[in-house]
């Protein structure tokens, strides 16, 4: 919660765009995660040529995978960056009239 003099007003948040293009990076991980498991399938079901596609199968899943984790960690780092913020402004509010002022030098 952001507070201004007496007056407390809840915290702005900030980056929406980066949490836009996280999420977006998380859909696209799961679905790269359900087309490697649908080859996966594929390649089990199928025959010997078939067999082929179980390691582009695997790449793509674990490729998925690992695209979930990046937008994860982005929206992690997101969330730190907004949630310093408020502890930046609760900090500001709380402190005494006489802590406000700038340092003398």
């Amino acid at each position: 919660m952001r507070v201004s003099g007496n007056n407390p007003d809840p915290y702005t948040f900030t980056y929406h765009t980066a949490r836009k293009i996280a999420q977006l990076i998380s859909v696209v991980g799961w679905l790269g995660v359900g087309i490697g498991a649908l080859l996966l399938v594929g390649a089990f079901s199928g025959g010997g040529a078939a067999r082929l596609f179980l390691v582009p199968a695997l790449g793509v899943a674990l490729g998925g995978f690992l695209l979930v984790g990046m937008g994860q960690f982005t929206r992690a780092a997101v969330d730190t960056a907004d949630y310093t913020g408020e502890m930046l402004a609760i900090m500001k509010a709380t402190q005494p009239p006489s802590d406000r002022q700038a340092p003398r030098q």
